[in-house]
């Protein structure tokens, strides 16, 4: 009897830890796996998808209309192309112009690119960089560093008291996947209302050249309506970038690095993203630099003239991005850095970011949003991200199939009345007869990998008129996929019942496997050794 518990107990034991363990061979990184920290769903069929950067090239010609059909010799792909030209470029020029905006549709099998507008011009993505803050979560409970179920106050610094966050509930009913698919019940810092939080009324009233830091943001919380937790047992989905900025604190406290330092080595040098960067927080090379700093006075900070040298430092953002990147001409002088003949005079301007063509807003003060929406990108950039997320996982995580915890029930929230859903930084969109992975951004840009076609849609609009406005995007992506005949079988089928067409699904989570073996593992050592 003992040989056989023995036997069951080692056979188990050895399952378990052959389905995300740690030690796959192929990580990059020797990972530390814990069932209680959400090992990766098992996979079904494993994608056999080069690991190479190769993988992720895709044609970088700059013109705006790429006809296939001299490449395939499909005269389709040509009429494909010019029905999406014919939506975007009506869609961009009614809501701003198309210049401001950018575009990239590629077939991920191949790298062809079907279209392609400016698209390695840089936009601010918004909160689009919220996958970047998900996908680093996804590593974190892989390495074990965090355990989803927990309560977020476990993993915040000592220093912030949480005691009155909550208007009503718990705040310990609050945990990390709350933050990441947006149950926790925290008001959004930038509700407009009415009433408009005091976070939006001050942000207004001190503008766009004013710097926030996350800590200044988060003081505004405890003046939020936070309904903490479930409702009458019930999960209630409200969407909010607080949730975001507690989590980019939160990766800050784990791995003492800077949020911009961590999504750099984690995601953009893995992936291959050279113009991407936190806006304000880093320069587009990756850079730390500050939006405030202890030597230089807070008057002298974004007041649009080049003060002196204890002020001129990255660490003080170069005056608040006043200042050039070295001493100016005169110091201890004040000149105007930022227009007019007196930039040529005391020094010429080389702030962390230029807003060249106004293709992003230039607005300091969307640094309060940081962990929510602070990236810059290119759609070109977002392409390579998206299709390494979907079809070479194991650059990003270890084992490759932990990115099916994205995607799992236990994870997302799914909105049976909409069929959309969303999970750790992830938005899960139905476009007709397809359906688009991925995430998009208030100033309506996008980014989406479309399955079954495998299509990779990355771009922007670079626009925004108020509340609802932002989905312009939704639609445009759905009436330029209409252009494309619904075609092939491009899902995740490493990760089980993930297909776009069945989303709605009726099967226990995925995680239930995993506890259940977890939990028969530990009852069977208990036989096993009490009877020893």
């Amino acid at each position: 009897m003992k040989l056989l518990f023995t036997t069951a107990f080692l056979a188990i034991a050895s399952a378990t830890s052959s389905r995300g363990g740690g030690n796959d061979t192929e990580c990059k990184e020797d990972h530390v796996s814990n069932p209680l920290h959400g090992r990766a769903p098992e996979a079904a069929v494993e994608t056999d998808v080069p690991r190479s950067h190769s993988v992720l090239t895709g044609d970088a010609d700059t013109s705006t209309l790429l006809l296939h059909d001299a490449v395939t010799g499909d005269a389709d792909h040509a009429s494909q192309a010019a029905c999406i030209r014919g939506y975007f470029e009506t869609r961009a020029n009614a809501v701003n112009s198309l210049e401001a905006a950018a575009l990239r549709i590629e077939r991920a099998s191949t790298g062809e690119v079907i279209y392609n507008h400016g698209a390695d011009e840089s936009f601010e993505i918004m909160s689009i960089s919220k996958m970047f803050v998900g996908t680093v979560f996804n590593q974190l409970i892989d390495e074990g560093k965090v355990n989803y179920r927990d309560p977020m106050t476990d993993y915040l610094p000592d220093d912030i008291d949480t005691s009155n966050w909550c208007t009503s509930g718990d705040i310990k009913s609050v945990t990390l996947r709350d933050l990441l698919r947006h149950t926790s019940g925290f008001q959004n810092i930038w509700d407009s209302g009415p009433p408009k939080t005091e976070f939006l009324r001050d942000w207004e009233t001190r503008g766009r050249d004013y710097a926030w830091t996350p800590r200044e943001v988060l003081d505004y919380v405890p003046r939020l309506t936070n309904q903490c937790g479930s409702r009458e047992g019930e999960l209630e989905f409200s969407y909010a970038d607080t949730n975001f900025l507690i989590l980019g604190i939160i990766i800050e406290h784990i791995t003492g690095n800077s949020l911009a330092r961590e999504i750099r080595s984690r995601i953009l040098e893995r992936v291959g993203m050279p113009n991407t960067f936190m806006l304000y927080y880093e320069t587009p090379s990756g850079t730390p630099v500050g939006t405030s700093c202890d030597s230089c006075p807070n008057t002298n900070i974004g007041d649009g003239r080049c003060n002196d040298n204890e002020c001129n430092t990255a660490e003080c953002n170069f005056d608040g991005g006043d200042c050039c990147d070295y001493s100016c001409d005169h110091v201890n002088s004040l000149y105007g850095c930022s227009g007019g003949d007196s930039k040529d005079v005391a020094c010429k301007v080389k702030k962390p970011f230029t807003n060249e063509g106004d293709i992003t807003t230039g607005w300091k003060s969307f640094a309060a949003d940081w962990g929510g929406s602070g990236y810059v990108s290119t759609a070109e950039d977002l392409a390579k991200f998206i299709k390494t997320w979907y079809r070479a996982p194991g650059e990003l995580f270890c084992p490759a199939t932990s990115r099916c915890r994205m995607l799992s029930h236990e994870m997302e929230y799914w909105d049976p009345n909409e069929e959309d859903g969303y999970s750790m930084g992830m938005e899960l969109v139905p476009y007709g007869d397809k359906f688009g992975y991925g995430h998009s951004g208030i100033n309506n840009s996008f980014m989406f990998y479309v399955g079954p076609n495998g299509l990779i849609v990355t771009g922007t609009l670079n626009w925004y008129n108020g509340v609802k406005t932002d989905w312009t995007q939704h639609y445009l992506v759905k009436d330029m996929l209409s252009c494309i005949p619904t075609a092939g079988d491009d899902w995740l089928h490493d990760c089980p019942g993930e297909k776009g067409e069945s989303r709605v699904s009726e099967s226990p989570p995925l995680w239930n496997q995993q506890v259940f073996r977890y939990l028969l593992m530990q009852f069977l050592a208990t036989l096993v050794f009490s009877s020893l």
